[in-house]
This record gives structure tokens, C-alpha cells and sequence, in this order.
């Protein structure tokens, strides 16, 4: 075989190796679901947010936090709100809740974020959830951001979440 046979021979192994690793990778990512309404909760006066692990596996360096965005004249005035649980380090691994009734509590977690009394909340104020978490296997992250606006339908109060692998919200 000559060079320029061997050359093309190892560019086009390159680039085919190079293809499976990405696939790869893209199949192993977490697969997670954040819910798109925000609960607010009365007593105690918190946010809750829904998220789910679809994937087959257990998700891990879970990290989340939630940001208020005030509206200022110059743009935004942001202040993080606690969470009322330390944030999960890891999430279990999506089970079929027929197989399991008691899994959705494992898979399917809650946080909630205290609402600070001095917080006046204004048409033009926002939420932002931030979600991060890794594939113990493969070492991909996923970043998820959701933005729930004040005063509208983003943010639902005196209801609850579904259980289980659903992030619609029913009336208590």
C-alpha cells in the first residue's frame, strides 16, 4: 500500500470514528424534563419545580438553582433564591411506574425555593431555573435553563404537580 493510500486510509478512519463517538455520545447525554409551570405554594411560601430523569440510568452531579430577574432601568437586578432542600447529588433512573408504583418518588424530584418577604414581584420580573447534571457512563452534562414570567400563566398557585413522569400541575 502506498502513502497516499495509507493517508486516506487514516483520514477516513478518523473521520468514521469520529462520527460514532459523537453518536455515542448524543445517546448516552442525560435526558432530562424540566416542568414549564412553576408552582407557588402559600404556606410555606415557596416555588416548587418539577424535574424528571428519563434516562435509564441514574443522573449524578445534580446541581439546580433559581434566579429572580427585577426589572431595573437599566436591565435586571438578579438575586438567587435558596433552596429549602440541599440540591440531590444524584437522581435515580427512570422506571416504569406500572412496574414500580413507589419509583416516581425516586425519579421524578421536587425542589423548592423559599420567596424571601422583601421580594415585590412586578409584571416585568422573572424566574430562571437552571439545571445541570452528568451521565455517570459517558461524562456528557446537560444545561437546562426555564423561564417562568411573572403574572402569567407560567406561574400557577394552589396547585400540584402530577405523579410520576408528567409535569402537568391539577388543582388541590
Amino acid at each position: 500500500m502506498g502513502i497516499v493510500q495509507s493517508i486516506v486510509v487514516g483520514v477516513l478512519s478518523g473521520v468514521v470514528a469520529s462520527i460514532c463517538y459523537t453518536l455515542i455520545k448524543q445517546i448516552l447525554k442525560p435526558r432530562v424534563k424540566v416542568a414549564n409551570i412553576l408552582v407557588r405554594l402559600e404556606k410555606p411560601s415557596v416555588f416548587v419545580v418539577k424535574v424528571i430523569n428519563r434516562s435509564h440510568v441514574p443522573i449524578r452531579d445534580v446541581d439546580c438553582y433559581l434566579v429572580y430577574y427585577e426589572r431595573i432601568p437599566d436591565g435586571y437586578r438578579t438575586r438567587t433564591l435558596e433552596s429549602r432542600r440541599d440540591n440531590t447529588s444524584t437522581i435515580e433512573k427512570y422506571v416504569n411506574d406500572k412496574d414500580d408504583p413507589n419509583a416516581a418518588s425516586l425519579y421524578a424530584v421536587q425542589y423548592a425555593f423559599e420567596i424571601p418577604s422583601d421580594l415585590n414581584f412586578d409584571s416585568d420580573d422573572k424566574l430562571v431555573f437552571s439545571f445541570k447534571a452528568t451521565h455517570p457512563i459517558s461524562g456528557t452534562s446537560v444545561y437546562i435553563t426555564e423561564e417562568y414570567r411573572i403574572n402569567t400563566d407560567d406561574i400557577r398557585e394552589n396547585v400540584s404537580y402530577n405523579s410520576g413522569n408528567n409535569i402537568g400541575v391539577h388543582n388541590n
